[in-house]
């Protein structure tokens, strides 16, 4: 047991001084993100207008797309004043405009899987996020985990509702196997960030002995 907590302690248990870097990258990439996913609200609304086909519910998918440009402007003007506000002490606070941003799109995924028709095109869209915030953003596993589970909820009870036991089994199967992607990658980063700082001060030691071997060998000179 304790060699097991060793090793969890070692591998996937991040300092707070090692999150605040961590909570600086989702913040730079949160306010990268935000414009884009704007420009894709906009864009899917006016083509929505323009060339959607008469067979999908036009009324609705204008409401979603809608939701979503002003979900990520709202919260790029978030951003903003974090930005200019929050000090170094209160970096924690700085996660809260992604948090809300992903809790928006992920609650808007669920309710389009229980409109549309095609719900296999919502569920898509909803795995979509997931794999974007895997690939993009630094979730921490465990906050990863309760929130595919509230958010996965709903989708079970359909699943079930319908009486599709093997939806059920494979939406589970996968949950998991993205949160154990979430783990791995944590894990991953903590070495990575650890590996950065200690580069830096390697780096940060062999300029003081640059500078202190010039100063000596000036001394030396004279």
């Amino acid at each position: 047991r304790k060699k097991i907590k060793a090793l969890i302690k070692e591998k996937y248990i991040m300092p707070y001084s090692l999150k605040t870097a961590v909570i600086d990258m989702n913040f730079k990439r949160t306010r990268i993100l935000l414009p884009i996913l704007s420009l894709y609200g906009i864009f899917f609304f006016l083509f929505t207008i323009f060339f959607a086909p008469p067979t999908i519910n036009k009324y609705y998918h204008l409401a979603y797309y809608s939701v979503t440009f002003f979900i990520s402007i709202i919260t790029y003007g978030f951003t903003i004043i974090l930005k200019n506000k929050i000090g170094k002490m209160n970096q924690i606070i700085k996660n809260g405009p992604m948090y809300f941003v992903l809790f928006c799109l992920f609650v808007i995924s669920d309710v389009a899987f229980f409109l549309e028709d095609a719900s296999s095109s919502a569920l898509l869209s909803l795995f979509c996020l997931i794999v974007i915030i895997l690939a993009v953003l630094y979730i921490e596993p465990i906050v990863f985990f309760i929130a595919g589970f509230f958010i996965g909820s709903p989708v079970i009870t359909k699943f079930f509702m319908q009486g599709d036991t093997l939806s059920v089994v494979n939406f589970i199967i996968l949950f998991f196997i993205f949160d154990a992607i979430s783990l791995f990658r944590w894990g991953a980063l903590k070495q990575e960030i650890l590996h950065e700082k200690f580069i830096t001060r390697q780096k940060e030691q062999l300029e003081k002995e640059i500078e202190l071997a010039s100063v000596l060998q000036q001394n030396f000179y004279k």
